[in-house]
């Protein structure tokens, strides 16, 4: 079974179309939500160093100090849809902006602790991913910033962001990217078009044309009118055609001519020869026509030679060299060996 071109064009744009969403839907997902992580974790990290550098913090925290921190980071992390936490060296949660309040910094206050709190297991990276020590049951992005005072770490600030968010970021950029991609897809398929239009189609009627000469339709017209290179090629086969034909036609008026050049003289000889044979032409008469049978051999003779004359110029293989001839000669020779078949009929 023959497939069409058209067929593998079509196929080609289909696997083309179906790569390209699998690719966005994978690889495209990964590197943008690994691309979203990475950007978003460093903006927290930044905020996070601000947060821990600042002199509330390092000169130490009283009562007033820690509701009024409270409130702007409860502020903040409310802007930025995350959590916000202060927490103590040891795991002890001080602060999260999660809750509605916050409990009075004192030391008789309970604060719940994380157990198996080590930010060495966070990684070296400024940001990790994950439940951060079994608190949440999703994952969250988080970065944490110590909070430093006569080179001592006192305690951190963490900030977590739901995961969530970064997968919402993630699916309105792949969304924005499937449209373009669509968008391209149909711009190639405008093209794809435009190609079938101004190349196939032209190319299976061409293809049709060369069929129709194939089987000696010659006077076939391709029905290629454009000015590219697919109607020249489409006027140069039409050109071809038409002088094939004309080529052929010369061919059956040549064979008709040389038929009816050969068959004038042999009518002549045969009927010279049977008047001789069946006594009409007398004895003393015979020798003037046999010498006008010999002459119509030689004339046969001439007219094969001039078949094989023409044959060579054809072939550009020799020149005609002209000659000076007597005409009346040739006349009376013609008219000479018409006599056996007008003299029964009584022309003169």
């Amino acid at each position: 079974m023959h497939i069409k071109l058209i067929h593998k064009f079509i196929l080609i744009f289909a696997i083309i179309g179906i790569a390209e969403f699998v690719l966005i839907s994978t690889l495209g997902s990964h590197l943008v939500q690994h691309r979203l992580v990475k950007s978003e974790g460093l903006k927290l990290y930044k905020e996070a160093a601000k947060i821990s550098q600042s002199d509330v913090l390092t000169n130490g925290i009283d009562e007033d100090s820690f509701s009024s921190l409270y409130r702007n980071l409860h502020a903040l992390a409310g802007y930025q849809d995350c959590e916000i936490w202060l927490l103590g060296s040891d795991g002890t949660i001080y602060m999260n902006t999660a809750q509605e309040s916050v409990s009075e910094a004192s030391e008789d206050a309970e604060y719940p602790v994380l157990e198996g709190f080590d930010p060495l297991k966070l990684g070296s990276g400024y940001y990790s991913v994950g439940t951060f020590f079994d608190y949440y049951s999703e994952d969250h992005l988080t970065v944490l910033s110590p909070v430093t005072g006569n080179l001592d770490i006192r305690g951190y600030i963490a900030i977590h962001e739901p995961m969530n968010n970064i997968f919402a970021d993630r699916e309105e950029i792949l969304a924005i990217i499937h449209l373009l991609s669509i968008i391209v897809y149909i711009l190639f398929l405008t093209v794809f078009i435009l190609l079938y239009l101004t190349i196939l189609r032209p190319l299976r009627k061409i293809q049709t044309g060369i069929r129709e000469y194939a089987d000696g339709r010659l006077n076939y017209h391709i029905p290629v009118n454009s000015h590219d290179e697919m109607g020249r090629l489409a006027a140069s086969l039409n050109y071809m055609s038409d002088e094939l034909n004309k080529s052929g036609e010369y061919e059956r008026n040549f064979i008709a001519n040389v038929s009816h050049d050969f068959r004038s003289p042999l009518t002549s000889m045969k009927g010279f020869v049977e008047a001789i044979l069946d006594g009409t032409i007398p004895p003393e008469m015979q020798e003037k026509y046999l010498r006008i049978v010999l002459a119509e051999t030689e004339r046969l003779t001439k007219l094969t030679n001039g078949i094989l004359s023409l044959n060579r110029i054809d072939q550009k293989q020799s020149k005609l060299n002209l000659t000076v001839f007597d005409i009346n000669g040739v006349i009376r020779d013609t008219a000479a060996t018409f006599e056996g078949i007008c003299t029964p009929r009584q022309i003169s």
